[in-house]
């Protein structure tokens, strides 16, 4: 390495960097079954050439022509298993092991190669893909990672190996190109691997937004040595360094290791805050709907309800539990009490999170964390939390939603947990719970709801009839209604934090900016004047606005139930407007938690509210499925055409959802049997042709039950399907599903019984055999 500035650039890589990483950084490593170099250009191109005997001009085409002919035949799906197969790194040169003794802050790669995944396994640091999970700004360990052109970790996503740029991802997202360009201006960055005559690295550094524009250094590591080439690099605001990987790595191992995080102190990074860094608050706020405080916890303002002791009992001796409940029936509230009492009255590691992704999962096992492992929102986090759960390393506690629970049962491991349904309260619990309501909101007398089939209430159910608004009912509808007449931004803003915040998502700085297409300091003016109208008018005490958690520098309304009333009273117009900005300028790098928002966001309960009109969804999801090649796409494209009635175009996009899962995926085959039932059932009574089809779809399931019976979903739906053949055909038709139906229905109110479950068991036990 040869700079006149090396103090600097040692600086710069102690206190964090980006890393920009092209196809020369792989060239210390070798990959695929073979153990051989990692191919580049030509090189990979005569590799296809020969592995897929492909003859005359074609073998003498260059990679990107090449192997867009692959992509277009039908040796794609082979060309891609060859792909994944070829840049599995299988060993690396010991020098990539001094990465760790630098911070690194964001890599952005174009190589495909896991390399990355390989040099951090099992060390301090681990790698964060933002294209899977979005940004990682809360834990310290997390190497951002943003493989644009594919990654052999998710080969279903597919490869570009294409003459375009670096910039190519981006070409069809303008938001999407001037946030990596806010990406690299974040922190001091480093090129190596790529050619300076590549417009893509160029385009990267382009001062064309203000926030873009960025004082940190940017070093350009060359082999050239000529001073005419420097000045040019110069011109272009990059700091040319002579050398090379080897070099570069070669530095890196004359630098003190990155402070070392001590295994106590990593375990306790999720851990809970100090008395003194909670902040006090009124408790009517929590009666009001506001997320649960620790404030509440550490002072015993909310009382434990029955259930508490048990899952106490269990957790204190060693044994997992999993609460499910319906929405806000107290679920994190009694997560953060045990975790408060557990803090008070034991000496052992705690660690609470809300989202814990594979990476992190095996990071902490790796670290030698232990102790108590309280999860909210598991089903969010099921790579991550069937990793700490298979690790038996922690006593775990987990919660979510009976919903999600239900659909996720068959990819979570819970053959060591108990599960406690705590949505219903009993008179008892009524009681401790109207007890606890200050009185200065608190309604006289007591009321408790009255619900069909004899049902308890729940805590949200039974809060509400008994406690006092001096805003009125609904009035997060007339707070949306001001906040449009003073600023018709500020509201469509709102709005999208919810939403966000519905899906399990969260609103960075990135994220902002690029929903309102804009990367300069008026998205930040926007949100403040929002965050101060909501703080600061009289009108609705109850909102006190959007907070900023300050160590993660994120956006998020104050509570769960806020979210939810800001979406539901949207109007459709306002709500289908900030729908269709935001995944026209938004990508998934910039949204923390991608892969939980994706799955929330893109529903028909969503889809169906924004596009009225059949043929303006089917555009939407052609156009998520053109830029992400994700086949779950399809499925969801496929569920919202049924329920437009287009049963048959369904069709085709559930088919060819099979056809790119290689039909190994249960859920998009469940699929493919509801949406073949939805198109037929209703001709069933007098089509036999109909009536054979609701007859392959009840087979279809039978399949997808006997072959992957871990799946509640296949269960429930076999169950409903079943129940709707007795009413259009008659009990006789139903009859010889019947009996498979309440033996799987039966079996998942064994592992835990939901509201849904028991009523179909219920329904099913009315028919006659």
């Amino acid at each position: 390495m040869n700079t006149d500035l090396t103090n600097i650039l040692k600086n710069d890589l102690t206190n964090g960097v980006n890393l920009l990483v092209g196809a020369g950084f792989s060239k210390l490593a070798v990959a695929g079954p073979k153990r051989a170099e990692v191919p580049t250009g030509n090189g990979l191109r005569d590799e296809l050439v020969a592995a897929f005997d492909i003859k005359g001009g074609q073998a003498l085409l260059p990679l990107p022509k090449l192997y867009s002919i692959l992509m277009a035949g039908a040796k794609r799906d082979a060309v891609i298993d060859h792909l994944t197969s070829r840049f599995q790194i299988k060993g690396f040169d010991d020098l990539y092991r001094n990465l760790e003794n630098i911070k690194i802050k964001n890599v952005i790669t174009t190589n495909i190669d896991d390399l990355f995944y390989n040099i951090f396994a099992g060390g301090r640091a681990y790698v964060h893909d933002m294209i899977a999970h979005g940004p990682d700004r809360e834990n310290d360990g997390a190497v951002n990672y943003l493989p644009i052109h594919g990654s052999v970790k998710h080969p279903e996503r597919g490869y570009t190996f294409t003459a375009v740029d670096l910039a190519s991802a981006y070409k069809s997202n303008i938001s999407g190109h001037e946030t990596l360009k806010f990406l690299l201006a974040s922190a001091p960055t480093i090129i190596i691997g790529y050619s300076m005559e590549d417009p893509g690295v160029l385009s990267m550094f382009e001062n064309s937004t203000s926030l873009a524009r960025s004082t940190a250094n940017r070093w350009y590591l060359t082999r050239t040595s000529d001073e005419g080439e420097h000045e040019y690099y110069r011109s272009l605001g990059l700091t040319p360094v002579i050398g090379g990987t080897k070099e570069f790595l070669e530095l890196l191992g004359t630098m003190a290791p990155a402070t070392v995080t001590s295994a106590r102190k990593l375990r306790k990074l999720d851990g809970l805050p100090q008395v003194s860094e909670i902040s006090a608050q009124g408790l009517e706020s929590y009666f009001r709907g506001d997320a649960p405080k620790w404030y509440d916890m550490y002072f015993d303002r909310i009382p434990h309800l029955q259930r508490f002791a048990a899952v106490l009992d269990r957790a204190i001796g060693g044994k997992n539990s999993l609460l499910l409940g319906v929405n806000y029936s107290g679920k994190t509230t009694m997560l953060m009490q045990l975790a408060t009492y557990l803090k008070k009255n034991t000496e052992t590691d705690i660690i609470f999170v809300d989202y814990l992704t594979a990476e992190r999962a095996n990071h902490l096992v790796g670290s030698g964390a232990g102790g108590y492992l309280i999860v909210d929102n598991c089903c969010s986090s099921i790579d991550g939390f069937n990793i700490a759960a298979r690790s038996g390393k922690f006593t775990i506690v987990a919660a979510d939603r009976e919903f999600n629970y239900d659909i996720s049962i068959q990819h979570l491991d819970t053959k060591n947990f108990h599960i406690h349904n705590i949505s219903s309260l009993d008179e008892r619990d009524l009681a401790t719970l109207y007890s606890a309501i200050p009185p200065a909101i608190r309604r006289n007398p007591l009321v408790v709801p009255r619900l069909n089939n004899n049902s308890k209430p729940f805590a949200l159910e039974f809060v509400q009839q008994n406690i006092s608004y001096v805003e009125g009912r609904n009035w997060q509808k007339r707070l949306i209604e001001d906040v449009k007449k003073i600023n018709s931004e500020l509201s469509n803003i709102l709005i999208m934090n919810c939403f966000v915040y519905n899906c399990r998502g969260a609103i960075s700085d990135e994220l902002l900016c690029s929903f309102l297409g804009e990367y300069s300091q008026r998205p930040f003016e926007l949100m403040a004047a929002l965050r101060s109208y909501l703080t600061e008018t009289a009108a609705y005490a109850s909102a006190k606005g959007l907070v900023a958690a300050s160590r993660q520098d994120f956006y998020v309304p104050r509570s769960n139930l806020f979210a939810d009333q800001v979406v539901k009273f949207a109007p459709d117009v306002d709500f289908s407007a900030m729908y269709r900005q935001f995944f026209r300028n938004v990508r998934s790098d910039v949204v923390p938690r991608w892969d939980n928002f994706r799955i929330a966001a893109y529903q028909v309960y969503y889809t169906k509210r924004v596009f009225p009109e059949w043929r303006d969804g089917k555009a939407f999801y052609d156009e998520l499925f053109d830029r992400d090649q994700n086949y779950y796409d399809l499925q969801h494209a496929a569920l919202y055409l049924s329920n437009k009635g287009q049963h048959k175009l369904a069709f085709s996009y559930i088919d060819d959802a099979l056809q790119r899962s290689r039909n190994r995926v249960f859920s998009i085959r469940n699929t493919h049997a509801q949406v073949l039932f939805a198109a037929n059932i209703h001709n069933a009574p007098s089509d036999d042709v109909a009536k054979q089809e609701v007859l392959e779809s009840m087979q279809i399931l039978r399949a997808c039950l006997e072959g992957d019976r871990r799946s509640r979903n296949h269960a429930i739906v076999y169950g409903e399907q079943t129940l709707r053949i007795a009413k259009v055909l008659g009990a006789g038709h139903a009859a010889p599903y019947l009996q498979l139906a309440k033996e799987a229905l039966e079996a998942e109110a064994d592992k835990g019984a939901t509201k849904k479950i028991r009523d179909l068991v219920r329904d099913l036990a009315r028919l006659p055999r």
